[in-house]
């Protein structure tokens, strides 16, 4: 099984701007969460990676003829989909897996990038949909709803994470 990035960011750009209602869109409260991790996990789902229940559990259920879902932190929160991704690339387990890329310009299609603000906290994630004629990379995310835009100078808080994505 291999991760089909082309399929991940076919989901991706399908449902950046309006999302999938398959799926409990989460909104911010306040100025906190929202729905960019669900989202990315929806596109690593799309692009082949399988729901994980044990573990380190990773999916989404809905609950029949209702509103509601249920899915762990790691499905629903940037910070904690990333620990999972770095932390499920260690271990023989199924699901989507993080490696880390030293640099913006190692970056493919269908690669999540992650960004961290000033008390250390990733706070936002972003898939790579597409490309500039600079070849700098365009991403499309939930929250701020976005589709192959430049990522936005308000995110370069302190650190940006780079994330290969493999099963």
């Amino acid at each position: 099984m291999y991760y089909n990035n082309i399929s991940a960011v076919s989901y991706a750009t399908e449902y950046a701007l309006s999302p999938n209602n398959k799926f409990v869109y989460m909104k911010p409260y306040g100025k906190i969460g929202g729905d960019c991790a669900s989202f990315l996990s929806q596109c690593l789902l799309a692009g082949g990676s399988r729901m994980q229940y044990s573990d380190l559990p990773w999916f989404y259920q809905s609950i029949s003829s209702s509103p509601y879902y249920k899915c762990p932190i790691n499905w629903s929160v940037a910070s904690s989909l990333y620990w999972f991704l770095m932390n499920n690339s260690t271990r023989s387990n199924y699901g989507p897996k993080g490696k880390l890329l030293n640099d913006i310009s190692e970056l493919t299609l269908g690669d999540l990038i992650f960004f961290q603000n000033s008390n250390k906290k990733i706070f936002h994630g972003s898939i790579v949909t597409s490309f500039d004629g600079e070849g700098t990379p365009l991403i499309s995310q939930h929250t701020y709803n976005g589709l192959n835009v430049h990522i936005r100078s308000e995110y370069f808080k302190d650190t940006i994470y780079y994330v290969r994505i493999f099963i």
